[in-house]
């Protein structure tokens, strides 16, 4: 009796091992694969942007100065009204109760229109005192501060896109300062819009460079995965699975990542995934995107 009983156990246990066995084996089989939404990589035209703040001025302008004390006893022209060189602006006159002076005439010193009066009839003035600014306005210049680390990626000629209200314009590097301002890091960088654009002296704008053209791969910063000190992306290989790929990153900006080494164009790069994923998981890609790699 004792040798059935033991001989029971024993195909009982047996028994039970090749179920336990055979249900992971279909927990296995029934297992999801993760989801994947990817994109291809594309070798395309890429480059990095200089954006500075902007401002209008005048193509030239000239202050008034008073050359003698006394007071203004006529006014002959208004703010923002043009005038051409020689133009008289108004007269002083040298109040002296004892002689008798003639009034002295103020002249414009160049044409334009006058941007700045500070006169009245009747004011006492001193010699030296600012006037008037005569600025010419049919040709105006855009000036930026451009940081001394960006200089070099600058030179005469180079064409900027100006940002101003509603308006793009094209505008040319003209004249570079030689100088670093020591409190502010930055050297002037002139530019010349075209003449038949209507920009006033004073306006404020943006200036967007495309500097370091080159040809190479970006990709999402979202899809760029580190390890202690190492960048990875994770692709997805011929068999279906993900393979994680030790890449040398460039460059980041606007979002996206220059890929240096490490990735070809046409592999597909997951972008998005529903879990973890693991080097060597098998992945049921859900869709490609594509497009929105490389920098519009």
């Amino acid at each position: 009796m004792r040798y059935i009983a033991l001989c029971l156990i024993a195909v009982l246990t047996i028994g039970c091992r090749k179920s336990a066995s055979s249900a992971d084996a279909t927990s296995k089989t029934t297992r999801q694969k993760p989801m994947v939404m990817t994109e291809s990589l594309t070798e395309k035209s890429i480059h990095d942007s200089l954006l500075y703040p902007a401002r209008i001025d005048a193509g030239a302008q000239a202050g008034v100065l008073a050359e003698t004390d006394g007071l203004v006893k006529t006014i002959k022209t208004s703010l923002g009204r043009a005038v051409q060189k020689g133009d008289i602006l108004m007269t002083i006159e040298n109040p002296d109760p004892v002689y008798k002076y003639e009034p002295i005439a103020v002249t414009a010193p160049v044409s334009g229109v006058v941007a700045f009066l500070d006169a009245s009839i009747g004011n006492r003035v001193e010699r030296g005192h600012k006037l008037a600014v005569i600025a010419d306005v049919r040709a105006v210049k855009v000036k930026i501060e451009a940081t001394a680390s960006d200089l070099s990626s600058l030179k005469f000629g180079d064409v900027g896109t100006l940002f101003i209200g509603d308006k793009t314009i094209a505008t040319k590097i003209s004249a570079i300062s030689p100088m670093v301002d020591p409190s502010t890091g930055t050297a002037t960088v002139e530019l010349t819009p075209p003449r038949e654009e209507r920009l006033l002296p004073g306006m404020m704008g943006r200036v967007e460079f495309h500097v370091r053209e080159r040809r190479g791969i970006q990709v999402p910063d979202s899809a760029v995965v580190f390890k202690g000190t190492d960048t990875y992306l994770r692709i997805v290989d011929g068999g279906g699975k993900a393979v994680w790929r030790k890449v040398k990153q460039g460059a980041s900006a606007g979002g996206l990542t220059d890929i240096i080494e490490g990735a070809a164009p046409g592999e597909r790069l997951i972008v998005r995934a529903t879990t973890f994923i693991a080097d060597g998981d098998e992945v049921e890609v859900q869709a490609d995107k594509q497009g929105e790699v490389a920098r519009q």
